[in-house]
């Protein structure tokens, strides 16, 4: 089977789909609502691949994730996230009485962030930082410095 191309024109809202060729076929023109875009396609042989806009909406997404975010009782420890221009993010964490990290580099992950960065020791850590609505929850999910456990959660809300 050979290759299909299409030629995929948006017009007032309208996406309207024809044969590269510029001749409308019956079968293969098509009109959707734009809103229901998810991807371009081609298809070559029995093969359909997708590049989607999900790298455009994921950093949309995320980049709403950016802010300073204050912690559960209040004071002035934070979570601060700034984008920087490669994709990702700087992360600085300070948790009440107990140490502020602020060597953090994050990048969008499926829930949220996926971050690194290093511990009070000097050692490498690994975590998460999850978002609903106004609140961000980092969890540390490989940490071997004394204090904190992989699996402890610290809750900050946006300020």
């Amino acid at each position: 089977m050979g290759a299909c191309v299409m030629a995929v024109t948006l017009s007032a809202g309208i996406l309207s789909c024809k044969q590269a060729n510029g001749s409308p076929d019956a079968d293969d023109a098509a009109q959707a609502d734009s809103s229901s875009l998810q991807g371009t396609y081609q298809t070559s042989g029995d093969d359909l691949s997708a590049s989607s806009k999900t790298e455009e909406a994921g950093a949309k997404a995320v980049s709403s994730y950016a802010g300073r975010y204050l912690d559960e009782e209040g004071t002035d420890c934070d979570l601060i996230i700034e984008p920087d221009d490669k994709g990702g993010y700087k992360i600085s964490i300070s948790i009440y009485r107990l140490t502020t990290i602020d060597d953090g580099y994050g990048k969008p992950a499926e829930d949220g962030i996926a971050f690194t960065a290093t511990d009070p020791s000097g050692q490498p850590l690994k975590g998460t930082i999850t978002f609903s609505e106004d609140t961000a929850t980092v969890t540390f999910t490989d940490i071997s410095w004394d204090y904190i456990n992989n699996g402890d959660k610290f809750r900050y809300f946006r300020k």
